[in-house]
């Protein structure tokens, strides 16, 4: 069966909607023709070279197999996954869970009643976790590019003393997988000390863009998910992007609209989508943008300072946190909204006791029209006071979908950072704070 793709509106972002100071017109895109032209040459070479492997994950991806394999092995006598990871590691799996794990009643193809994701160092939340888990019946997944994340070591070693306590070597082994890239890295050289399961993560895949190999899919598929349906919407998504033959394709001017905007001062990228199961989404959003576009040098070595800054909100809760201030406040934000048209579950409302519906008007009246007609309100509100904003319409939030809506993101990134001629596979901004962490450790600080 043919699934929709999604769709995205930018309306919003018209001069005649929002005016001539942030609105983006259609003489103004067709400018950067040739710079689609350039780039989509540019990424369709880098996929094909395999320099960065995520834009051909979709293809052909031997860990979705794997991931099955592994939790259809499983023990039987376990009945918790525990995922131990930070940053790229953890929050693509917490997007999937978010979005998908919730929805489901029946786990038939999983053994796996929890899927636990601990990412934070924190002592009192790591204990409120760990005290939860009875850790003879437990799956471990330890997820870690380099093999050295100091954070991911630390939760492995707390987690590995409780695990010691209850399970002998053999079994040990047994419920401890290890997830690296890095064949010299500490974690997998404890893999090898203890026997037990390596995971390869492709070394030409970033962390932020490794939502579609087996950091994701395989607690995916401890979820009762499908993987190869991920797969399937990110191939979707992809053959639609790779045949576009215009400036005007939706990948495309994702990056391009916002690029423009942050040429006229509007530094703060809000994603917005109107579903609490889509918040973690906007949070591995918010990573992949972040690092990717917030950079000091070009690739030509001069000092640009670019990059808007990415913020989370959720409709309609935020409405009444932030709205204000997107209304009224400096008018240095750009909006993207995630509107869900058709809804796993719903709940009529034709009953609602409210002054300003007439009877005639709730007739049909139900949570997710309610939804839905917020976010389309709050677009217009805020393009009535000159503020561009633009829609993914989402069919309908499952695994296809989501799927869609990673690899979207990822190549979308891909564009951005060559309208902006910088690296988009890098974070140097980062190394300083871990070579300082790191000093602090040792006491030279």
């Amino acid at each position: 069966m043919n699934k929709k793709l999604i769709t995205y509106d930018t309306g919003n972002c018209d001069p005649s909607r929002v005016g001539d100071e942030l609105g983006i017109s259609r003489e103004e895109i067709d400018g950067y023709s040739e710079h689609f032209q350039n780039a989509l040459t540019q990424i369709k070479k880098w996929d094909a070279d395999g320099t960065y492997g995520f834009l051909s994950l979709p293809e052909d991806n031997p860990a979705a197999r794997e991931a099955v394999e592994i939790i259809g092995s499983a023990p039987e006598d376990l009945d918790t996954f525990l995922h131990l990871g930070i940053g790229g590691s953890s929050l693509g799996p917490i997007a999937i869970q978010k979005a998908l794990d919730n929805s489901l009643t029946q786990k038939k193809s999983t053994p796996f009643k929890r899927v636990i994701i601990h990412e934070n160092v924190d002592p009192e939340g790591f204990s409120l976790h760990a005290d939860s888990i009875d850790f003879s019946r437990t799956l471990v997944n330890v997820v870690s590019k380099s093999g050295g994340t100091i954070e991911t070591l630390a939760l492995l070693t707390a987690t590995f003393a409780r695990m010691k306590k209850t399970l002998s070597p053999d079994k040990l082994a047994e419920q401890l997988i290890i997830s690296t890239e890095n064949p010299d890295g500490v974690l997998r050289k404890l893999a090898d000390e203890y026997g037990a399961r390596v995971v390869h993560l492709p070394g030409n895949v970033g962390g932020r863009f490794s939502i579609l190999t087996a950091v994701g899919l395989l607690p995916a598929a401890a979820m009762g998910l499908d993987p190869s349906t991920l797969l399937a919407g990110a191939a979707a998504m992809r053959k639609a992007c790779y045949a576009a033959d215009s400036h005007h394709d939706p990948c495309f001017l994702s990056a391009l609209i916002p690029y423009l905007l942050a040429q006229r001062g509007v530094n703060i990228h809000v994603l917005f989508p109107y579903s609490d199961l889509l918040g973690g989404f906007a949070l591995w959003c918010r990573q992949l943008l972040a690092e990717s576009l917030g950079k000091k040098v070009n690739r030509k070595g001069e000092v640009v300072h670019v990059g808007q800054t990415p913020m989370a909100s959720i409709g309609t809760v935020d409405q009444h946190s932030l709205l204000q201030l997107y209304m009224e406040g400096s008018d240095d934000k750009f909006f993207t909204f995630f509107e869900i048209e058709n809804f796993r579950s719903d709940e009529p409302l034709d009953d609602l006791p409210h002054p300003k519906l007439e009877p005639q008007h709730k007739r049909g009246l139900t949570l997710g029209k309610l939804l839905n007609a917020e976010l389309r309100g709050t677009a217009e509100a805020l393009a009535s006071e000159g503020r561009p904003s633009t829609t993914f319409r989402i069919p309908r939030l499952d695994a296809h979908v989501l799927g869609q809506l990673f690899y979207f993101f990822e190549l979308s990134t891909a564009y951005a950072a060559e309208l902006y001629d910088i690296d988009a596979f890098d974070q140097p901004g980062v190394e300083a704070s871990k070579k300082l962490t790191m000093r602090y450790l040792r006491g030279e600080a």
